[in-house]
């Protein structure tokens, strides 16, 4: 399969909305960027790196786990589903949370 599309498929049910940092200071950049650890693969991907990294992005969110799903996303994230806004992980957990005690058979293949 194509990775590209992998990765949509992943994604299409929370977009991240890219932000910038621009508005923290410095201080607050470095802290947040030292509680940050990198996930590797790390872009930029080619077509291996890209399968191994939507295949790890699968199987987080196929554990139905929100905690560990939610670390997989910045400390910001902002989320669009549908008519629901999410931010920050607090948000995010309780949204998967609500999201998979209805979606009982929820699985990214």
């Amino acid at each position: 399969e194509d990775p590209t599309m992998l990765l949509r498929q992943i994604t299409r049910f929370a977009r991240p909305i890219i932000r910038t940092q621009c508005g923290l200071s410095k201080h607050a950049r470095r802290l947040s960027a030292a509680a940050e650890e990198p996930r590797h693969p790390l872009p930029p991907f080619t077509e291996e790196t890209a399968i191994v990294k939507t295949k790890k992005a699968e199987d987080a969110w196929n554990t139905k786990d929100p905690v560990k799903v939610s670390m997989a996303y910045s400390v910001d994230s902002e989320w669009r589903n549908r008519s629901t806004f999410v931010k920050g992980r607090d948000e995010i957990r309780e949204f998967l949370s609500g999201k998979w005690e209805k979606e009982l058979d929820y699985k990214l293949e």
